[in-house]
């Protein structure tokens, strides 16, 4: 079976005020267990691991008292958020992970009801939406192709990306330490691309099938979509 990874780090330490995003609550659970459910909907068994940083307890303790969540979920913390970007999070996951069939993932605060059980898993896999949707800013220029991903870019990716064992092992291999406290996930995804020949299967997400929450103002959008 597949991991799936939801990458959380480099957002959450920006919202001090009112604590980490993945704990907004929306129709009495927090946005956190909504992902986790949705997840479920399609990989019932699989081991979903939390990337955390910033209030890692607070997670921990919102999952553990769940018994619907907390099954096959592992966190691991990067003590380190406050100076280093959601890469160091993604090291340390390649370094701890015991699975070699792949990994999806998936951005903090992105909701899908896509059906990712049904790709290729020995290839890789970028998802792009099908469509407008707000708060999503980065994308490609090439569906046939995807050569680069950026902001502003026509083609919007959903932010979720599978990559196959191998293409793992050639991302962990690429990660340095300064890398870990700089770049951006798809700042990596564009080197592998650029230096490593990567290929993606493009497959698209319709635009009622994925939502992104960004701050608390968003909760009323996904009233509608829960």
């Amino acid at each position: 079976m597949i991991d799936i990874v939801i990458i959380m780090p480099e957002i959450t330490r920006g919202m001090k005020s009112f604590g980490p995003k993945a704990l907004i609550t929306l129709k009495g659970l927090t946005l956190l267990e909504h992902q986790i459910n949705s997840i479920r909907k399609i990989y019932k068994n699989n081991t979903i691991y939390l990337l955390t940083g910033f209030e890692c307890e607070k997670i921990k303790k919102t999952i553990n008292t769940k018994a619907a969540t907390k099954k096959n979920v592992i966190v691991l913390n990067d003590s380190d958020y406050a100076v280093n970007s959601q890469v160091a999070s993604i090291k340390k996951y390649l370094e701890n992970k015991t699975n070699t069939n792949g990994s999806l993932f998936i951005n903090n605060g992105i909701i899908p009801k896509y059906d990712f059980s049904k790709i290729n898993y020995e290839k890789n896999n970028i998802f792009l939406i099908n469509g407008h949707k707000s708060h999503f800013n980065i994308g490609c220029s090439n569906i046939q192709n995807v050569e680069y991903l950026f902001y502003d870019l026509p083609f919007l990716w959903s932010e979720c990306i599978f990559f196959n064992n191998e293409s793992l092992q050639l991302l962990n291999a690429s990660i340095s330490d300064t890398d870990t406290k700089t770049l951006f996930f798809f700042e990596i995804i564009n080197r592998l691309i650029e230096k490593q020949n990567i290929k993606f299967q493009t497959n698209f997400i319709n635009k009622n099938e994925i939502i992104k929450i960004c701050n608390i103002k968003d909760a009323k959008k996904i009233r509608h979509y829960i």
